[in-house]
């Protein structure tokens, strides 16, 4: 009798634990297949960026390249971009956070600042946006792959506090 009333308590502290455990894996496992939705974006490209206007002059282009992987971590999984000799960017993490469900990016820009934007994926566009505490302006990115993943393009905007419409600043698009 003794037993089994050791063991029935054993039980009743294990259970609580070990549904937490899957509570986690199951949020691992979305997180890493929510970004498997991005695994297009995985490689190293190189390509030119622009000015978003008609017809930029020569001047106003550069060339960049960006690399894409995944990083794993005990449990946890996410996307790694390096941009050596990137014009705004030198490197990000991009993760997904079930609890929230969405996407965020932490982008290191070229001087140094850590920006965090967030968003979701829609009609096969990552679209990603923070609020610049500076400013109270809106960045918006937006990442998408074409040509049968053999294409990746990003776009940044803006839009002013207060303001609908988003401003194009530059585009940058990549070939494997």
């Amino acid at each position: 009798m003794k037993r089994a009333c050791f063991l029935l308590g054993l039980v009743a502290l294990v259970l609580p634990f070990d549904s937490v455990r899957a509570d986690d894996d199951d949020e691992t496992s979305s997180a890493k297949t929510a970004l498997q939705a991005l695994n297009d974006f995985i490689g190293d490209w190189k390509g030119s960026g622009a000015p978003e206007k008609p017809r930029p002059s020569p001047a106003e282009t550069w060339e960049e390249s960006v690399s894409w992987g995944w990083h794993f971590k005990g449990n946890d999984s996410w996307l790694t971009m390096k941009v050596p000799e990137g014009k705004f960017f030198k490197s990000g993490d991009l993760r997904y956070l079930p609890d929230k469900k969405c996407y965020q990016l932490t982008a290191v820009s070229k001087d140094n600042n850590k920006l965090v934007y967030e968003g979701a994926i829609k009609n096969e566009y990552l679209t990603l946006e923070r609020v610049d505490p500076k400013t109270k302006e809106t960045q918006r990115l937006t990442m998408n792959s074409a040509g049968d993943g053999a294409r990746f393009i990003y776009r940044s905007s803006h839009k002013s506090e207060g303001r609908t419409v988003f401003t194009k600043d530059y585009q940058v698009a990549f070939n494997k």
